[in-house]
């Protein structure tokens, strides 16, 4: 084991200059992440209407009606919104409002997080219901037809 050269009993080394205290550190410099507060953050405005579409969902029969899955209790049913990129979809934002298509609560978790059912197999049985729900939902509420095909 190496030892010291200081000898017992001697003066530890005693600084010649005293210590000055720094400024702190300015914010925004170059060391500091420069991103804006939540509360500066623009939020993302939902379409005028969009609300429209998620509420002739409710009450609806369940048009994904997976065999094996669905409940077939309308008191169940949601919108269930598109998990398509190319309808809108992308990281931490749903599609938007019209690509909902009603589901009770049975289909929409095996859509969205089931195991059973392939990537594949939930996109085919999506596109499917849509198809039917958006002739059906022409039908019903032709008010929204306008907004539809944006």
């Amino acid at each position: 084991m190496k030892r010291s050269p200081m000898k017992p009993g001697t003066k530890p080394l005693e600084r010649k200059t005293a210590l000055k205290a720094k400024a702190p550190m300015a914010r925004g410099s170059s060391r500091m992440r420069t991103s804006k507060p939540k509360s500066e953050k623009p939020k993302r405005i939902a379409h005028a209407g969009d609300e429209r579409f998620l509420e002739v969902c409710r009450g609806q029969r369940c048009y994904l009606a997976i065999p094996g899955v669905c409940n077939h209790d309308p008191e169940t049913v949601v919108p269930c919104h598109s998990n398509s990129a190319s309808r809108g979809k992308g990281i931490g934002m749903k599609a938007p409002h019209r690509f909902t298509v009603p589901g009770c609560f049975a289909c929409h978790t095996a859509i969205d997080s089931g195991s059973k059912l392939s990537k594949e197999e939930r996109r085919a049985i999506w596109e499917r219901a849509f198809a039917r729900w958006e002739q059906d939902r022409s039908k019903l509420y032709p008010e929204l037809l306008g907004e539809n095909n944006e």
